[in-house]
């Protein structure tokens, strides 16, 4: 398995309207090494010497797949790995900044042959709408004045910095998630009757 951060190139076809969807990206130098060894690994010695490489002179690799079909789509989600619902994900378009997920698989029909398959798209940049009983999104937080101690506040900013989460956003999430549980515990969360 393979986890790239690229952006999607021109040629990629992501639209509601269409059946046939295609993801065009570059694959990064080092990511192109890799594959190659495991395309040995996959095909033999002597059968990779002959076999195609998954992308093109340009090193862009293309993936296409149908919007009905469950097998082939890849999984499309926020930054949280919360899965986008279909109509929040026409904000997937050329340009964008994604990290994709990606397997080699033998090509089917084609003997000595593989091709790279998108497993998860993940949008870095978007947020699910969040649902009833889950934490904010961080884009909902605008302010959150509470001191703490130095090394406890030195420890939210490094977990904020490893997210990509504003301080307060990953501070007011930590504790809407630990209100929930502890409302679940004690079963405080269940309307009055």
């Amino acid at each position: 398995m393979y986890v790239i951060d690229t952006t999607l190139a021109p040629g990629s076809r992501i639209s509601p309207d269409s059946t046939l969807q295609r993801l065009v990206f570059a694959l990064p130098a080092a990511i192109q090494s890799k594959v190659r060894k495991d395309q040995r690994k996959l095909l033999g010695k002597d059968a990779a010497k002959q076999a195609p490489l998954p992308w093109d002179e340009h090193g862009l690799v293309t993936f296409s797949f149908l919007r009905t079909s469950r097998r082939s789509q890849p999984l499309i989600c926020d930054r949280r790995d919360e899965p986008l619902p279909r109509r929040s994900r026409d904000q997937l378009r050329v340009g964008q900044r994604v990290r994709l997920s990606l397997r080699q698989v033998p090509r089917l029909g084609t003997v000595g042959s593989t091709r790279l398959e998108v497993l998860k798209v993940q949008l870095p940049l978007v947020d699910a709408p969040a649902g009833k009983g889950k934490p904010a999104s961080p884009h909902s937080i605008q302010t959150v004045k509470m001191p703490l101690p130095v090394d406890l506040l030195q420890e939210v900013e490094r977990l904020a910095d490893t997210d990509g989460w504003s301080v307060s956003a990953w501070l007011r999430n930590a504790i809407e998630s630990q209100v929930s549980r502890e409302q679940g515990r004690i079963g405080t969360n269940r309307p009055a009757a």
